[in-house]
């Protein structure tokens, strides 16, 4: 989670001023940027996963939600969960659960209403995520090289909702769609 944050916040077209009485933050967004070769990102106006079926491309068929959290707060929540592999599922007291999710793009929209309150990133792939790989892992002067060789398309990264969003994608083209869309052009994001 520290990794997509820290991503998120290089991410920032960022102004920052200070003096003894204030600090200013501007955000830049739908203006793409090359951070690195032949990688592009944008910000996206405060929204929530809601966006997702106007951001992902559909002909993309695999998403994978990096170390998403159920319940983001520090606090004892009831839920039914395996304790090993094929395992029967328990009525437990839960905190801090964390998982990744690997799933079909049709299958992630039709859950996206249950990512609605929360921060996660997306990434969007030509194919399954290997086993082996896990990106909050890699090192961040690796990570983006290694994902697009493992056919990452689209990453969006959103610390929790109602806030600015990252996309980056090797292919400018995927972005200057994404602006285009009327939703996202109107900057009043779901």
């Amino acid at each position: 989670m520290a990794a997509a944050l820290a991503r998120w916040q290089a991410g920032y077209c960022a102004l920052i001023s200070s003096s003894a009485a204030r600090t200013k933050v501007t955000v830049t967004t739908s203006e793409i940027s090359e951070f690195e070769p032949g990688m592009f990102s944008v910000m996206l106006e405060p929204c929530s996963a809601l966006v997702l079926p106007r951001v992902l491309l559909p002909e993309v068929p695999f998403v994978y939600v990096e170390s998403h959290w159920p319940n983001p707060r520090y606090e004892w929540w009831d839920a039914t969960v395996p304790l090993k592999r094929g395992g029967r599922a328990v009525n437990l007291k839960v905190r801090r659960l964390e998982f990744d999710i690997s799933l079909t793009t049709a299958q992630f929209l039709s859950l996206v209403e249950e990512f609605a309150d929360a921060g996660l990133t997306v990434l969007q792939l030509d194919r399954a995520l290997p086993n082996g790989l896990v990106p909050n892992q890699l090192k961040p002067a690796e990570r983006y090289r290694v994902l697009v060789a493992n056919g990452l398309q689209l990453e969006f990264s959103l610390p929790h909702a109602i806030e600015y969003a990252q996309t980056v994608s090797s292919h400018r083209h995927v972005l200057e769609r994404i602006l285009r869309d009327p939703v996202v052009a109107s900057g009043r994001l779901p």
